[in-house]
């Protein structure tokens, strides 16, 4: 084992540990730095005497370059088939979620969760803590919600709430008491 093989290997792994981090908090750039430090730690465990040449400063400065514009390039083409949002609360359009803390009309007091995440809204009418809502438009940073109303029930009979009407029972299928 010679003296470039442990730089190699130590590069190697720096190169692990970004990627690690990267995957721990993405979009950080970590993924670059690191696949450019794999790339060359493989090159110079392959090529051990790379280290020794009078010109191994700029042969790794060049790789180093070359393997950055190369993972940047793959990394870009990673996303290039998504819809990319204007802003973030621009995706939550036409999703539900719960109210965390209360709308108030003009005011951005209001809190709701979408899935992991919490946002300000308001709404044109108060609306409770635990209704569950509907992102019916976004402005800025914050969200405008309604109410999600439940379907109504027939005759106060939940059998007969159907979101298809042609399986719906008949009037005269229902159950009716008559004192």
């Amino acid at each position: 084992m010679t003296f470039g093989f442990e730089i190699a290997m130590a590069i190697f792994v720096l190169g692990v540990l970004f990627m690690i981090v990267e995957v721990a908090s993405p979009s950080f750039g970590f993924a670059i730095l690191g696949s450019s430090l794999i790339i060359i730690g493989l090159l110079a465990m392959f090529f051990p005497l790379i280290f020794d040449s009078p010109i191994s400063v700029v042969i790794m400065f060049l790789v180093a370059i070359g393997s950055m514009a190369a993972s940047i390039y793959f990394y870009s083409t990673l996303g290039e088939n998504q819809e990319v949002a204007t802003t973030i609360t621009e995706s939550f359009v036409g999703m539900e979620g719960i109210l965390t803390t209360a709308v108030v009309p003009n005011s951005l007091a209001g809190k709701i969760k979408i899935k992991t995440q919490v946002w300000s809204a308001t709404a044109d009418v108060p609306i409770p803590v635990g209704t569950r809502v509907l992102v019916t438009a976004w402005e800025g940073v914050h969200v405008i919600v309604e109410e999600v109303k439940a379907p109504d029930n027939t005759l106060g009979n939940p059998d007969t709430t159907h979101r298809n009407p042609e399986k719906a029972p008949m009037n005269s299928e229902i159950n009716t008491k008559s004192d």
